[in-house]
């Protein structure tokens, strides 16, 4: 090896966040760590959120502030557009507009649901009320047709035996072929 060309390696100690030491030999004599193997979530298996607040979460802080803070400087500041669509006039005017028309055909659409359903009991009803007539004027005519003689009771109909022997069904007279 040359001499006075390479650096003094030296005792060190590796402090790690979590507090824990490591004694080891490098070129500077004090490491400072944020993780180490004692706290690093693939050797504990336990998982240590580092960051408490998402990236949106600190954005959204961050705009907040920004908003509150909105008073008028003296100092000339860049002129940045940003498009917001939850606060838009435009896009909140198309929501109401929608939301408004949902709720009128819904509107509609249950009107129309409540007046079938009462033509239907008004049918319903009326279908009732002509089944309870039928009902009372038959037992009048029961009794008008147990007053009527025999001689003018309905004709019977035929019965299978009395009809036509023609009507069976005809048999097939040809002769089979065997092949």
């Amino acid at each position: 090896m040359k001499t006075d060309i390479h650096p003094n390696y030296v005792d060190a100690t590796i402090v790690c966040s979590c507090g824990h030491t490591v004694e080891t030999r490098s070129t500077k004599e004090h490491i400072s760590v944020e993780i180490c193997s004692n706290c690093h979530p693939f050797y504990t298996g336990k998982q240590k959120l580092m960051d408490t607040g998402g990236r949106l979460a600190r954005f959204q802080a961050k705009l907040e502030t920004v908003d509150a803070d909105a008073a008028p400087s003296k100092k000339k500041k860049a002129n940045v557009r940003t498009f917001t669509p939850a606060v838009d006039p435009k896009v909140l005017a198309a929501k109401a507009a929608r939301a408004e028309a949902k709720a009128l055909e819904d509107a509609k659409r249950k009107k129309e649901a409540e007046e079938a359903e009462k033509v239907a009991r008004a049918e319903a009803k009326a279908a009732k009320e002509q089944a309870a007539a039928e009902a009372a004027a038959a037992p009048a005519a029961d009794a008008d047709a147990d007053a009527a003689p025999a001689d003018d009771a309905a004709p019977v109909e035929e019965t299978a035996s009395d009809a036509p022997a023609e009507e069976a069904a005809p048999v097939d007279d040809a002769p089979a072929d065997d092949a």
